[in-house]
């Protein structure tokens, strides 16, 4: 296993209704923060 620097952190928050993802640099800055597509698998 290699380590290093963490260049991207994301947290996901997955709900029974409603499902919502984040993406943070290492210098803070969000890139990402929309919700997502909740589908139900068959």
């Amino acid at each position: 296993m290699t380590t290093g620097t963490i260049d991207v952190t994301i947290g996901l928050d997955v709900g029974k209704t409603a499902h919502h993802a984040c993406a943070m640099l290492a210098t803070g800055e969000i890139i990402y923060d929309k919700p997502l597509p909740r589908t139900r698998a068959s």
